[in-house]
């Protein structure tokens, strides 16, 4: 199925950190492996694979047949990526949405923060 990046917010509630396995870092790739992250809820299939399609890494749609309600979008983060994982709960939360320009700020955030470190005294 073709996948197209959603051109509008993608209404999303999020399920909070946790940690899940098979998942690379939504930042930096790395291995797939057990990683902390973030799952939020979405209300189709189709909107998950939009939501998922945001990410270029670390995120994986959990769609199960089974369970056709319960459609989430999981994110990964590696160690040195938390802070970016937290930006991104902090803005789902706070927008109960998520959109390109969310994923981009969440991965921004924290390289920023590393190129002009502050001085520790």
């Amino acid at each position: 199925m073709l996948v197209k990046h959603a051109d509008h917010p993608i209404k999303c509630t999020s399920r909070g950190t946790g940690k899940e396995f098979n998942l690379a870092c939504f930042v930096c790739g790395g291995e797939r492996t057990l990683r902390e992250n973030v799952s939020f809820f979405v209300s189709s299939r189709q909107e998950g694979e939009c939501a998922e399609a945001l990410f270029k890494l670390g995120a994986r749609l959990d769609y199960r047949e089974f369970e056709p309600d319960w459609i989430q979008v999981k994110v990964g983060a590696c160690a040195k990526h938390i802070a970016n994982l937290d930006c991104l709960h902090s803005q789902l939360t706070k927008h109960k949405h998520i959109t390109a320009e969310i994923v981009d700020g969440s991965i921004e955030k924290k390289e920023k923060r590393d190129a002009h470190p502050t001085k520790m005294e």
